[in-house]
């Protein structure tokens, strides 16, 4: 109904707009600046020099044009004018390519000019392999859920639009990037203010945002056509040919209405791609989009990872508007542990668009470029300091304003999220957006005549808190910093390969073949395992460490409304912001960050043993992973280290390692669930936001490239005991007299779950990695310790297919188990003569006591089979028999000699050819009976071999981690919540729901009240004391790490904290 009464209104109100820009572009034309284009109009104006009124009368119209709005048939251009992007372009294309003179011949490179061209960015980038073409691959798996509709087509009209916004994002990513992988092509070129122009940084804002310019400039076929002419020399500046409406009445065929619809998507495409080029390079979104500049103090001017800038200092400023002008809302959301930034980092970075209504979001952006192109915005003399990007600030003020009746009624932080989003959703009017927006700027920037004599108060709390949060994030600019050398200056050698076991035997295939950069799959797989195996050898071992807890200074965590609000509260705290202007130093010397404290080992995960000091990791590191790692981990230790004590936490730098290294998003997510988690069986408990299949679809094709070599072991177990744990256990053995075989080899396999299958049987071989000699004989009292401590080489491959088919997917451990040994190929440096070995393979697996069990076989006979058919059958070597194994393929007479067994098996025995022994497949195709029962740990390692639950407290840990050293303006208590609030199957965070301090009169009984109404209904005497209770919390966080209990075992420290902080306020204290 809504809907319905809302699309005539905006009909009429995109007439009136057009028939105002129309008027306007007629006027322009008559005078003497019609070659201006809106930006350069703007600018004029904006001069003070400029004496003709007229000339400035026309700017200030047109300025309160784009504040009312541009037409949706106007947008592609205007946007692209205000914002400058065709005179980026322009410049661009006049200075190094010439679009009259394209050879179409010419091979396009990155160092030639027409590598410009939209189309043949998007052809050269396509294939490029880098990782923000991963991490943008990734996001359009995810982009899909975006659409709900279940409409006829719309999901295929939205995949074709987020296929659109991904040609636009490779365009970026390529235009941004030179034959070394890493600088700009515009490095010579300079921008505004002389600075050089920004690289691009994928992140999936920008796909959202590439795919709302699309939508906002749409298609339709006699535009294209009007276009089509134009597309080889197009610029996209704004003209009034361009903007005249083309007579209805054309008609084509359809093929070239397709053609031409095509055309027209590129030059939409082209023209978003320029568009947000400029938005990337512009001063306001540069925070944003491009990678943070280098700080001069940093070594060898490397480029940080992160900044505080951008998306976090404007949630920061939203933060301290909400405290100073809604105390009781800011109150009220810190104590359900609502963060602003779980709403509004996203809407920030996606400049609002998937929680507004598109012709809402279009409306807002039409407002918001005004606003950052705006050159009277950010003159000296502006005594309001409006930031860059208040439009953001404006609209997310408002809407909190709008909706506080209903956030005051919320009793969690998800309701208050849910709050907000729907408040969003509803906004249909795009003039209502803006006026919201109008209005909370006049009244944070504007309102009051003080701020023609000072600066708003909230923005002098801004430049006063953040000095602290710059000491503050000293720390964990450091350990960015030694992260990114790490990463960046080391890669995977052969040293690390060689001690991780990988396959550098002969016939293995070579290191170099692989990725040897630092990627999350190499630090995972290869990195801190070895580390992880050296600090804690056995691993039934479990620490007492879990990480690093490092306290957010008192001073910020005490930031928020007046604890009292009476006049000489307010004249008190006055009278304290001037002493700390006057003594600013010794304040930030008194506010020192506090030592960090190590944190218990979260449950479940294996931890970490305390007092891990460098010596110890610089050994190891040395031993297993080469010299420059041993010198870039001891920097990297410096930077993680409690300076008091000495120590570091190896689990912080591990999850340090992982958020730095070269991977997508999802990758690194599951490294550090990992790094957490622990195993356990499944279990049917849902999330209260349910995981999307686009989602599971990304985890599926992450665990993909694990899963391939997840059942293949690529070293021997070190003892029996981690024997007993092995799926599957496979001896190769040979003939060395009448009545005695020699195990050559052992083939491991750790886990079934990579051969899941549903029962369609298909010939996908695997090899296998044969090591030499035999656990069992090993460890026993004939061989001393020398060769027991001896390694065990890789001496062949086995190669074979494995399925495995659970009867019920509530019984995982119980189906049928199919095997196909294809072939053996010995290695001739570690066996000698293999052609005469005449190999049998043999396979087993352990009961719950670590017993060997031999898998007994599936017999399909039946009894209507011929004597004939079954004899033949014997003829091949017991065909049947009672176990799965896989004889010698000849047999040997009195003398030793080898001999085939004959019968016309083409695919049986020693092939010459190929060096290896085969198996035909009548034999060497065998399955279990279908009620195979696999016993023991193994049962659980067929669906879950790796972790697949993690603790909450582990969550607390790593989102604490990211976003410190992402630079999020948090403290402690406000990031534990924010992880409980995303990762909590219920959604559920500690909260305070009222807090009162009540005067005991004699004879009045408290027990009768349960709502703080009925208090003040019989005039009983309290204090809200909810703020108190806060910042008590906080105090409680910061003491004890790793726990969020309110008077836990720093209670005593926190009663005391609340008490003075109620007698501060003058009324009550908790000696009443």
């Amino acid at each position: 109904e809504l809907l319905q009464d809302t699309l005539p209104y905006l009909a009429c109100c995109e007439r009136q707009s057009e028939v105002l820009w129309q008027g306007f572009c007629m006027e322009l034309i008559n005078t003497e600046r019609s070659e201006l284009s809106l930006r350069e109009l703007r600018s004029l104006g904006a001069d003070q020099a400029t004496k003709d009124q007229s000339f400035n009368d026309l700017s200030y119209r047109l300025n309160e044009l784009l504040r009312r709005g541009v037409p949706p048939t106007w947008r592609r251009h205007v946007w692209m004018e205000v914002l400058g992007a065709d005179a980026l372009k322009s410049a661009y294309l006049g200075k190094d390519w010439n679009p009259r003179h394209r050879s179409g011949a010419h091979v396009p490179s990155l160092d030639a000019p027409d590598v410009l061209d939209f189309l043949e960015l998007v052809k050269m980038g396509r294939p490029l392999k880098v990782d923000a073409m991963a991490q943008l691959k990734e996001d359009c798996v995810g982009a899909a859920a975006w659409e709900t509709s279940e409409a006829p087509g719309a999901m295929d009209r939205h995949l074709e639009l987020v296929s659109r916004a991904q040609d636009v994002c490779v365009a970026l990513i390529l235009f941004c990037r030179n034959k070394a992988g890493e600088n700009n092509l515009l490095s010579m070129t300079q921008c505004e203010g002389g600075q050089s122009r920004a690289p691009v940084n994928y992140c999936e804002s920008l796909l959202v945002l590439a795919f709302f310019v699309l939508v906002a400039q749409g298609t339709d076929a006699e535009d294209a056509g009007h276009f089509m002419e134009q597309a080889q020399h197009s610029d996209g500046r704004l003209t009034l040919e361009r903007s005249k409406s083309v007579t209805s009445n054309t008609t084509w065929k359809s093929t070239e209405k397709e053609t031409r619809i095509r055309a027209q998507h590129a030059i939409d495409a082209d023209r978003a791609f320029w568009m947000l080029y400029t938005l990337v390079d512009s001063r306001a979104f540069r925070d944003y989009y491009a990678a943070p500049a280098p700080r001069t103090s940093q070594i060898k001017d490397m480029t940080p990872m992160a900044s505080e800038h951008g998306a976090m200092q404007d949630v920061y400023r939203l933060h301290l508007c909400v405290s100073r002008f809604e105390p009781e809302l800011w109150v009220h959301l810190e104590a359900l542990g609502f963060h602003l930034s779980s709403v509004f980092y996203g809407a920030f970075m996606r400049l609002f668009a998937v929680i507004l209504p598109p012709p809402s979001v279009f409306r807002f952006w039409d407002f918001l470029f005004a606003e950052v192109s705006d050159p009277n915005l950010y003159k000296p003399e502006d005594i309001t300091k409006k930031p860059v990007r208040h439009a953001l600030i404006d609209l997310a003020f408002g809407v909190l304003r709008r909706c506080k009746e209903q956030l005051m009624g919320c009793q969690s932080a998800l309701e208050v999220k849910d709050c907000i989003l729907s408040y969003f959703v509803l906004l249909c009017d795009p003039s209502h957006v803006i006026e919201i927006c109008a209005e909370a700027e006049f009244f944070l920037w504007d309102q009051s005549s003080l701020h023609s004599l000072m600066t708003p108060w909230h923005v002098q709390e801004f430049d006063r808190t953040m000095p602290f949060w710059e000491q503050h994030f000293i720390q964990f600019r450091n350990m960015n910093l030694h992260s990114r050398e790490l990463v960046q200056g080391l890669e995977v050698g052969d040293s690390v390969a060689k001690n991780s076991h990988h396959q550098e035997e002969p016939g293995a295939a070579p290191l170099d073949d692989t990725d040897r950069r630092v990627t999350t799959q190499n630090v995972m797989n290869l990195v801190i395992p070895l580390l992880q195996k050296a600090i804690m050898p056995s691993t039934s071992q479990v620490g007492t460490v879990g990480g690093m807890f490092r306290p957010t200074p008192a001073k910020l965590r005490h930031m928020g409304p007046e604890l009292d609000t009476s006049i000489t509260g307010q004249i008190s705290s006055w009278a304290s912001w001037v002493y700390e202007q006057a003594m600013q130093g010794q304040a930030l010397r008194q506010d020192m960050p506090q030592p960090p404290l190590l944190l218990p080992r979260p449950w479940g995960a294996q931890g970490e043993p305390g007092g891990v000091d460098r010596n110890m990791l610089n050994m190891h590191t040395r031993q297993l992973l080469g010299g420059d790692w041993s010198l870039q981990m001891e920097q990297l230790y410096q930077a993680f280290q409690d300076r008091p004590q000495g120590h570091a936490s190896v689990l912080e730098m591990f999850a340090a390692m992982v958020c730095s290294s070269k991977g997508t998003a999802g990758e690194k997510a599951m490294a550090l669930f990992h790094l957490y988690g622990y195993a356990t069986p499944d279990h049917r408990v849902g999330h209260i936001s349910p995981v999307t299949h686009n989602a599971i679809s990304i985890i599926d094709k992450i665990q993909g490239a694990a899963l391939e070599t997840e059942g293949k072991i690529q070293r021997p177990p070190e003892d029996m005991a981690e024997l007993k744990t092995m799926a599957l256990l496979f001896r190769v053995q040979t003939y060395m007299s009448a009545n005695h075989e020699a195990t050559l080899g052992e083939v491991y396999v750790q886990s079934l779950r990579p051969f899941l299958s549903s029962g369609v049987t298909k010939d996908d071989f695997q090899s296998f990695t044969v090591f030499e000699g035999s656990m069992a004989d090993r460890v026993g009292n004939n061989f001393n310790r020398a060769v027991r401590d001896k390694r065990r080489h890789a001496i062949g491959e086995l190669k074979m297919s494995i399925m495995w088919t659970p009867a019920d997917e509530e019984v995982p451990e119980v189906g049928q188990l199919g095997i196909y040994v294809d072939s053996l190929t010995f290695f001739s440096k570690r066996i000698e003569a293999p052609e005469e070995k005449n190999p049998k393979v043999t396979v087993c697996t352990f009961d719950d006591r670590g017993n060997e069990v031999p898998i007994k076989r599936w017999d399909p006979r039946t009894a209507s089979q011929t004597a004939s058919t079954i004899a033949s059958q014997l003829i091949f070597g017991d065909t049947y028999g009672e176990h799965i194994e896989f004889p010698s393929t000849k047999w040997r007479d009195a003398f030793g000699y080898l001999h085939d067994r004959g019968l016309g098996l083409s695919h049986h025995g020693w092939s010459q050819l190929d060096k290896e022994w085969k198996w035909d497949r009548r034999i060497g195709d065998q399955y279990s009976p279908g009620d195979l029962r696999m016993h023991t740990a193994n049962s659980h390692k067929t669906t879950t071999q790796k972790a697949n639950m993690i603790s909450l407290k582990s969550c607390r840990i790593l989102a604490e981690g990211i976003l410190q050293r992402s630079f999020h303006y948090m403290t402690n208590r406000q990031a534990a919540l924010l992880a409980d609030q995303v990762f909590s199957r219920c959604g559920a965070v500690p909260a305070i729901l009222d807090a009162v301090l009540v005067l005991d009169a004699p004879g009045a009984n408290l027990a009768q009240f349960e709502q703080i109404s009925e208090l003040k209904e019989a005039s009983v005497a309290f204090i809200d004391v909810r703020h108190h209770i806060v910042m008590a919390h906080e105090e409680c966080v910061s003491a004890t790490p790793g726990s969020i209990n309110l008077f836990g075992a720093s209670g005593s420290q926190a009663l005391a904290q609340l008490q003075g902080a109620a007698r501060e306020d003058g009324k009550l204290n908790l000696s009443n």
